[in-house]
């Protein structure tokens, strides 16, 4: 396989608001970690919109708006595959080399949807280091997920139509994204594989989905900042360790 074994997905995209440069330089510290060289990239404008609309949140909405948009991306590029990072994610140690194993699976095709890290009450082992989830148990987190191609276009299509329905209703309306591929997985019939254990997660850093209310005052969002930083490095030492 030539170059990172990132590159085995066709299209990688990293949602990224441009009030976030933090985020980006962190990210590319990661990829420059795991070898990755990034050159290949897409970075995507995270959407933030006026208001929140059907959304709990405006961060909410701008997050399903862009997840949707890259997929409308993909779709009419018909890729064969492609990778989603949001720009808070992580790598544990010894990715490349775990990952290069998952996608010795990957490669025989019978996967729809592939997480590189997220919440699951039950996994079914399939391979090392990999893990099916059944197409009704939800997935929490999108940090890392990738669709094949024949996936992406009715995903976009099931989530889209979320948009043309009211909160709550019984078909599946405006959500956080993470629950609207969960959603899209079972209606679909998906077939999902979990990396198991987890090859990323998400960084502790300001929310721009879920902000707290001290991040909305100039001087606590500073102490608030030094604070994450700390938390981050030993979150960061301890996660990383997982084997």
């Amino acid at each position: 396989m030539p170059g990172h074994v990132l590159d085995y997905f066709e299209r990688i995209y990293v949602i990224n608001l441009r009030s976030r440069p933090d985020r980006k330089r962190d990210l590319m510290r990661e990829f420059t970690a795991i070898g990755f060289s990034a050159q290949n990239v897409r970075w995507f404008e995270a959407i933030k919109p006026d208001d929140r609309g059907p959304f709990m949140s405006i961060g909410v909405r701008g997050c399903f708006l862009s997840h949707l948009g890259i997929l409308k991306l993909a779709e009419a590029e018909a890729v064969g595959s492609v990778l989603i990072l949001e720009d808070d994610v992580s790598f544990v140690n010894g990715f490349s080399e775990r990952l290069t194993g998952v996608v010795e699976t990957l490669q025989s095709g019978d996967w729809d949807v592939f997480y590189g890290g997220g919440g699951t009450e039950r996994q079914h082992p399939v391979a090392p280091g990999l893990a099916l989830v059944e197409p009704q148990d939800g997935v929490g987190c999108a940090h890392f997920i990738a669709l094949r191609g024949s996936a992406i276009g009715p995903v976009r299509q099931y989530i889209a139509a979320q948009l043309a329905r009211p909160h709550g209703d019984p078909a599946g309306g405006p959500m956080p994204v993470d629950g609207s591929y969960s959603w899209a997985r079972r209606a679909l019939g998906l077939r999902t594989l979990i990396a198991a254990p987890e090859l990323c997660f998400q960084r502790s850093s300001r929310s721009d989905i879920t902000p707290r209310a001290w991040d909305r005052i100039g001087g606590l969002r500073n102490l608030a900042t030094l604070w994450r930083n700390v938390k981050q490095r030993l979150d960061l030492g301890a996660r990383k360790r997982i084997v």
